[in-house]
């Protein structure tokens, strides 16, 4: 897992320290590569940071994996407990 904190920060430069609020974005269950390249497009589109967190990063072979675990287990509303 990757972190970075402010310290990283001083010494980017000085055009992401001119950048609005930052947006925080947080994946469940893992990100993909493509969803962090999305991020980075929004940051320059958005004159914003965009920062991705997730609880892993996936590889397209992790993520066929996780989806037909899904699918194996019939994942229903019924099984969660409020």
């Amino acid at each position: 897992m990757l972190f970075c904190s402010d310290s990283i920060l001083r010494h980017a430069s000085s055009d992401f320290k001119q950048m609005g609020q930052r947006i925080f974005v947080f994946i469940v269950g893992g990100a993909t590569r493509s969803e962090l390249r999305v991020c980075h497009k929004l940051t320059t589109k958005l004159k914003r940071e965009v920062i991705l967190g997730s609880s892993s990063l996936d590889d397209p072979p992790r993520f066929i994996t996780k989806m037909k675990l899904l699918t194996a287990n019939e994942l229903s509303l019924d099984d969660l407990q409020i």
